[in-house]
């Protein structure tokens, strides 16, 4: 690497040119029917080897930043069908305190429109037909009491702070 330090002005200068143009690529994200996509390159992956391995370039560009974009489209998502984030768990919250006994609250997708929804469903019904299940979230006793006892609103709000929506954002993007 310290031999890239020590190159000639001329060969630093058209590097600097070069690496401008992956970052005015990623700078012009695109959408695609509403939703972000994650640029290509303008190089290829092992077009900085020896120093960066084309290996690492794939796994980052591929995995880690499509996750940047997954995100983004979840959030996006959220914000367009909810209002905000707070708004859906206070959606989610009143359909959790809702239920009657056993069942469940529902983060779905509308296969045919897209857009996000709150369902739930008694005891163990499945989510069917149209939607798309994202996130379940359970309301039967069994979740919460031995924590919560019959503070089931206190459970409802701990349970945002456990949700994988790395998860949640794959499902989605499905």
């Amino acid at each position: 690497m310290s031999a890239l330090f020590r190159t000639a002005p001329a060969l630093r200068a058209g590097l600097r040119a070069s690496a401008a143009k992956p970052i005015a690529a990623m700078a012009s994200t695109t959408f695609v029917r509403g939703k972000a996509t994650l640029p290509d390159l303008a190089y290829d992956y092992g077009a900085l080897e020896p120093y960066i391995n084309g290996t690492i370039m794939e796994l980052h560009h591929s995995k880690h930043h499509q996750t940047y974009v997954n995100g983004l489209n979840s959030a996006t998502a959220i914000n367009e069908d909810f209002g905000s984030f707070e708004a859906l768990k206070k959606q989610t919250n009143a359909a959790l305190a809702g239920i009657q006994g056993s069942g469940w609250a529902w983060l779905v997708k509308d296969k045919s429109s897209g857009t996000l929804g709150v369902v739930t469903r008694l005891n163990q019904d499945p989510v069917t037909g149209n939607l798309e299940p994202l996130l379940g979230i359970d309301a039967w006793e069994h979740a919460y009491y031995l924590q919560y006892q019959n503070r089931k609103a206190e459970y409802f709000s701990a349970i945002w702070e456990v949700v994988n929506w790395g998860t949640v954002a794959k499902r989605f993007e499905k």
